[in-house]
This record gives C-alpha cells, sequence and structure tokens, in this order.
C-alpha cells in the first residue's frame, strides 16, 4: 500500500498535503512574483550573509487574497535572530528606509504610510521558507501564519482574516501540517485551528472549494 501511495503522488494523481493526508490531483504550489525590489534586497543580504537563514518577502503579497487592498510598500526581511542586527546595519547602506523591530506605535504612525520600507525582524527557527527564483521567501504557510500573529498585520481583522484563509486554500496547495507547526512555534496554533474550523476551511483542498454544496 505504501509503495501504490508512493507511486500515486509521484505520478501526481495525490498530493502529500500533510502526515498522512492527501488530496486528488496535482498540486498547485504558492510560486509568487519575484519583484526587482525584493531580488535587489536579497542580493544584499547574500552578498553580506551568504551563510544565515533569511526570509524576504512584501507585505503587498496579501492583496492576491484580500479584499481590501493594501497599498504599504514594507518589505519584510525575517532572518535569524543571532544576525538580524547586522544585517540591519548592512542593509542601511543600500536602502534608505530601514528599521529594525519598530515598536507598534512607529510602525503604525509612520512606517506604514511610506511608499518604500525594509522591516528587519527575527526569523523563527524551523519556519517554512522557500526559495523562489533563487531568492529566499515565504511559503503559503509562512504567509497565513505571519498575517494572523504579527503586528505588521493588525489591520486584518475578523472576517478579512477568514476571507484570506479561504482565498488561499482555494487557489493553493496548504500543508496543514506544516501550518499549524509554525503556528505552534508562534504560539497561535489553537487560534489558526478555529479560524479553519470557523470558516469551513476542508482539510484537504486543492484548487476549488470541495464544501458540500
Amino acid at each position: 500500500m505504501n509503495w501504490r501511495v508512493f507511486e500515486l503522488v509521484r505520478q501526481g494523481v495525490l498530493e502529500r498535503v500533510g502526515k498522512g493526508k492527501f488530496t486528488v490531483g496535482e498540486s498547485s504550489f504558492y510560486l509568487p512574483d519575484i519583484s526587482p525590489e525584493i531580488f535587489k534586497v536579497d542580493k544584499a543580504i547574500k552578498k553580506a550573509f551568504p551563510f544565515v537563514s533569511y526570509c524576504v518577502w512584501p507585505e503587498k503579497w496579501i492583496n492576491e487574497f484580500s479584499r481590501h487592498i493594501s497599498k504599504t510598500g514594507i518589505i519584510l526581511v525575517d532572518i535569524e535572530r543571532d544576525s538580524a542586527e547586522s544585517v540591519y546595519f548592512t542593509l542601511k547602506d543600500y536602502f534608505k528606509e530601514v528599521f529594525y523591530k519598530p515598536s507598534r506605535e512607529l510602525l503604525q504612525d509612520y512606517i506604514q504610510g511610506l511608499e518604500n520600507a525594509t522591516v528587519v525582524r527575527n526569523l523563527v527557527s524551523e519556519a517554512p521558507i522557500q526559495t523562489v527564483n533563487g531568492v529566499s521567501t515565504v511559503t503559503i504557510e509562512k504567509l497565513l501564519v505571519d498575517i494572523f500573529c504579527d503586528m505588521e498585520f493588525e489591520y486584518l481583522q475578523g472576517r478579512e482574516i477568514g476571507h484570506i484563509y479561504e482565498n488561499a486554500f482555494s487557489r493553493y496547495s496548504v500543508n496543514q501540517t506544516k501550518l499549524l507547526r509554525y503556528a505552534a512555534r508562534k504560539g497561535k496554533k489553537d487560534e489558526i485551528m478555529r479560524i479553519i474550523k470557523q470558516y469551513n476551511i476542508p482539510e484537504n483542498l486543492n484548487g476549488e472549494n470541495t464544501r458540500s454544496k
């Protein structure tokens, strides 16, 4: 049976979406477009810190899933804790508006109004990241957990979060095991499980809405 399941996954008939969980059909992976600005930030980090773990992504990527379009120009740089401050000072040599773990007040009163800003934060260990066109960036699982947990996204409240989750699960393959493991590392596993249940998001959803009509 294990061999047969392995073959069906290899052929694309089944897709693994979690431990012991599969869905029918080929994977629809989240592979965001990498802008020139993201390439520049990524290049600056690689040049000075070739061996650190990090993740670069723009806050505006949530616009694909949300009803309310965010005009923020914030680029988030999540980097391992021991290197974060050094990376911050390095990026300041390349870019004008760079901030290291800004306060909630500074973020809301100033940074979110800037056309271009780079915010350096600590990368949670074992965060799910991926490489797209040579750039280390978010997976769909990390994006979904971060927008729920992090103060940069506090303007996304209530039904809007549910709407984003529904759209993300309907468009892409979301590994719930990976998502909930990361949510647990940020202390929000139970809350995110409640979102999934509240909005009746099926456990194994790939490319289409499979709710009962």
